[in-house]
């Protein structure tokens, strides 16, 4: 998995998390962020394609077919046994291993690049040096999250000059210098959005 995701080290992710956050902007001293709440992510998965992963990944057939099971077991509701096409257990045993996997393309996807990306579970932060490159990060995150049938949370994206201040997984950054420039907003705004030109 791409080390750049920290909710599969345990309870000691969200530390670990805060940590590497407090030193990259210490050292790096990052302008702009983007922190996003990925909508329903767990609801949301399709299986197929969660399998298709798998195959992609794992090419043992007992692996495949063990993982593939446990994906498309029947659900127990009040009305019965449903086999839903899409969305992983919460709280199940492998719910963490999958939710890590899917997004696979988008941690990969930054991983060598010149921002700074995090991701926890459904919660992603990428800091940056310009609002250049944020533009640009934002772009690429919305491609990735479109092919994986995937969409932010409106209420809980937001995009910025770190001056304004931040919050990520629990953790408020935030500085006491004043910002006359850029404000911050959701990232996903229609009327933003339509404004934002190439990067």
């Amino acid at each position: 998995m791409n080390p750049n995701v920290y909710h599969l080290s345990g309870p000691t992710g969200v530390k670990y998390a805060t940590q590497r956050i407090k030193q990259v902007l210490q050292e790096e001293k990052p302008k702009y962020f983007l922190c996003v709440d990925i909508g329903s992510y767990y609801a949301s998965i399709p299986h197929f394609r969660l399998i298709s992963d798998i195959k992609k990944y794992y090419h043992d057939p007992k692996v495949q077919a063990m993982l593939e099971n446990i994906i498309t077991n029947p659900i127990d509701t009040p009305r019965g046994y449903k086999n839903p096409s899409r969305g992983i257990a919460l709280r199940g045993p492998l719910s963490q291993f999958f939710s890590a996997l899917y997004l696979k393309p988008l941690d990969d996807a930054f991983l060598n690049s010149s921002a700074f990306y995090l991701r926890f579970q459904d919660d992603v932060l990428i800091l940056c040096k310009t609002k250049r490159s944020m533009n640009r990060c934002r772009r690429i995150m919305m491609n990735i999250l479109h092919e994986r049938h995937l969409s932010l949370s409106r209420k809980k994206s937001r995009m910025g000059s770190i001056k304004d201040g931040f919050h990520f997984l629990g953790v408020s950054y935030s500085s006491t210098q004043p910002e006359n420039n850029t404000k911050v907003i959701y990232v996903n705004d229609a009327r933003y959005l339509d404004n934002i030109g190439g990067g």
